[in-house]
């Protein structure tokens, strides 16, 4: 039996720190985006179900969104939906 030689196409990286290692490495700090609430809610809240769904995100999803905003006046802008909506994803 003879060894053979392996030919990586590319590698992934898994872990915490796989969002920072491209700007460690040139030496640049991660951009902050800060975010005016009142305006984004405003545009969620005039949102059509049709709109939405052409943005990749359900009637019921966007239902629980605008009654979120409506009764607590916040919602999670971390949320897959939320990032779809605004165009981030």
């Amino acid at each position: 039996m003879e060894r053979r030689h392996i030919h990586a196409n590319g590698a992934i990286i898994i872990g915490k720190e796989v969002n920072t290692i491209e700007e460690e490495q040139l030496g640049l700090d991660p951009t902050q985006v800060f975010l005016d609430k009142k305006v984004i809610f405003e545009k969620i809240l005039a949102l059509e179900p049709r709109d939405a769904e052409k943005l990749g995100v359900g009637r019921r999803t966007l239902n629980y969104l605008k009654e979120r905003i409506q009764r607590n006046g916040d919602i999670n802008m971390r949320t897959g939906a939320v990032r779809k909506l605004l165009g981030f994803q």
